[in-house]
């Protein structure tokens, strides 16, 4: 984050050993909307519900977001939890394609 509500982002969305979502962007956040425009690949951006708790990503998204994804996944519909709050914490997590999830 940077202090005024917009943070670097990074998902990943593990559905079995070869079934993912993984990509990087940008996250705006104002009350409980999170916008999220992932831009390591095709555009993809949506409006996710955030709780202080758990990211919960809509149902349905635009079909850009596809590229994020292997065959048969989708981010659609996938939720997140907080497990550990601060930059320090965001930097160490790991992605499975992308090396570092968070800079």
């Amino acid at each position: 984050g940077n202090g005024d509500g917009r943070f670097l982002i990074g998902v990943l969305a593990v559905f079995g050993p070869e079934s993912k979502c993984e990509g990087t962007g940008s996250a705006t956040i104002e009350g409980d909307k999170v916008e999220i425009t992932l831009n390591s690949k095709d555009r993809c951006r949506f409006d996710a519900q955030y709780d202080g708790v758990e990211l919960r990503f809509p149902g349905s998204v635009e079909r850009g977001c596809a590229s994020y994804c292997s065959d048969r996944a989708s981010i659609s519909g996938t939720h997140y939890f907080m497990v550990q709050h601060g930059d320090e914490a965001a930097r160490r997590t790991l992605g499975r394609d992308i090396e570092r999830l968070c800079r």
